[in-house]
């Protein structure tokens, strides 16, 4: 299907977001918790969108997504103000929690904010989506998403 329609980048609205961490001790301080609008999906087609948030998401009855983690592993620093890691966490997608482990590169501005680059990959049916489909269900998408992901923190 990725032929017909190739790939949708998308973005969702973050209705709440926190996290703590001291950089001279991440492994044992960090926390996260993000609120995700399931109903927010935004890839530039209104039909796609439709489709994600009605037929995939079901973002009626399941509203939000969220990530809440902290164990972080797998530390490498690559500079005092950068970096890659993992961390552990539950995500709550389509009224499913399931634990997953989440690559991030990690980067400390001047300023103050943090941003963070990763990504993830979720198979539909281990969550309770349907796999999307086309044609009346005759063509269907791969039983897995890759979900990139950019988040800027600020201070505060």
């Amino acid at each position: 299907m990725a032929a017909m329609r190739g790939s949708a980048i998308g973005r969702f609205r973050i209705v709440s977001g926190t996290i703590v961490a001291d950089s001279a001790s991440p492994a044992r301080t960090t926390t996260v918790k993000l609120v995700f609008d399931a109903a927010s999906y935004t890839s530039g087609s209104s039909m796609r969108d439709r489709s994600v948030t009605d037929s995939a998401l079901e973002a009626q009855t399941y509203p939000t997504i969220t990530f809440e983690g902290g164990d972080v592993d797998n530390i490498v620093r690559k500079s005092p103000t950068t970096g890659t890691a993992t961390i552990r966490g539950a995500l709550t997608l389509h009224g499913q929690t399931r634990t997953i482990i989440v690559p991030v590169a990690v980067e400390l501005k001047p300023d103050g904010k943090l941003e963070t680059n990763g990504a993830v990959t979720i198979s539909y049916p281990d969550w309770g989506i349907a796999v999307p489909s086309m044609l009346f269900g005759a063509m269907r998408a791969g039983d897995q998403a890759t979900i990139d992901f950019h988040i800027v923190a600020t201070p505060g």
